[in-house]
């Protein structure tokens, strides 16, 4: 019922606004409509790019769904031992420590100040999540850190392979380890 009242609700608006080219072809798909593009702000001058990093790996997550991908990035880290960090909470928090390498460690929530240096500190930034915008993707890049991220969401948007980054176009473990 959630579903078809949405649709009709939306309906009603005279405008539709995205966050991204992403949430654009959403919109056109799920409600038959045009919209407006309106990137969120990023408040990226608090981020100074660094010349060194520590060498570890950073991926925040803040979610009570599965649409991170999680799993596949502790299961890359596993393999090859690199150090990993993850910020946040997130549901199944318990099960992925379960499943983790000593490699990796579980951060969670900490303040803006905090999550600022790591970012600044990291080596790369690992994005494998589907969503429509991810402030934290900007972040990382302002701090010049080069973000591996899926290709299903505002990364392609964002992300140019080889300058900034790279994208890996698969949800499985050979995809985003190549």
């Amino acid at each position: 019922y959630t579903r078809i009242w949405d649709f009709y609700a939306s309906k009603r608006a005279d405008t539709l606004i995205a966050n991204s080219k992403h949430s654009q072809n959403c919109i056109k798909k799920y409600y038959k409509r045009d919209s407006l593009l309106l990137y969120p702000p990023v408040n990226t001058r608090q981020f100074t790019p660094q010349k060194t990093h520590e060498n570890y790996f950073l991926m925040n997550c803040q979610s009570i769904t599965d649409t991170y991908n999680i799993e596949l990035v502790i299961k890359l880290f596993n393999k090859i031992g690199r150090k990993l960090l993850i910020l946040g909470y997130f549901a199944e928090q318990d099960f992925m420590k379960s499943i983790a390498a000593p490699n990796i460690e579980f951060i969670g929530t900490k303040n803006k100040d905090l999550n600022k240096e790591y970012i600044q500190n990291c080596r790369a930034f690992i994005a494998p999540q589907e969503e429509n915008f991810a402030i934290s993707i900007i972040e990382a890049m302002a701090a010049g850190k080069p973000v591996l991220a899926s290709n299903k969401n505002i990364s392609k948007e964002i992300i140019m392979p080889s300058v900034n980054g790279e994208l890996f176009y698969e949800d499985n473990l050979k995809s985003i380890e190549d």
